[in-house]
This record gives C-alpha cells, structure tokens and sequence, in this order.
C-alpha cells in the first residue's frame, strides 16, 4: 500500500498527496472524523482552496440543520 504525504495538516483536517502509477498526482483532504471531504487529480490549486476554506465545525452545523429538517419532515413524536 502506498503512503500518503502530507502537504498542509490544521486542527480538524489534513491535505495530502499520493503519486499514482503514470505520475498522476491524487490530492484528498481527510478530516478528523475520518471522513474523505475532497478529493482530485493534478489539480493543487483546487485542493488548497477547499482545504484553506475548510471548517468542520460549519459542516457539523450544516449536519444538524439538514437532520432537524429531516425529522420535521419525516418523524413525530
């Protein structure tokens, strides 16, 4: 299994690059939850930008709302 390198790494995520087979560049942010958040091909630029923007804290929130809506819609007490 190849290894990842880290590129850029903050509080709640971490931007890293993998060269694939052809040198074909794979960036992907992973943040602390574990999840996979972005990921490209040949394209730093496009993952800094996500990554610098990054902001799990706005993400749980956005989580929240969409599940209370779910609930509102879909489930009663």
């Amino acid at each position: 299994m190849q290894k990842f390198k880290i590129i850029k790494q903050k509080e709640d995520c971490v931007l890293l690059m993998q060269i694939k087979k052809s040198n074909i560049v794979k960036y992907m942010i992973k943040d602390i939850e574990g999840d996979i958040v972005y990921m490209n091909f040949d394209n730093l630029k496009g993952a800094e930008e996500f990554f610098r923007k990054y902001n799990l804290e706005a993400i749980r929130a956005q989580k929240k709302k969409i599940f209370e809506d779910w609930l509102k819609e879909f489930a009663e007490a």
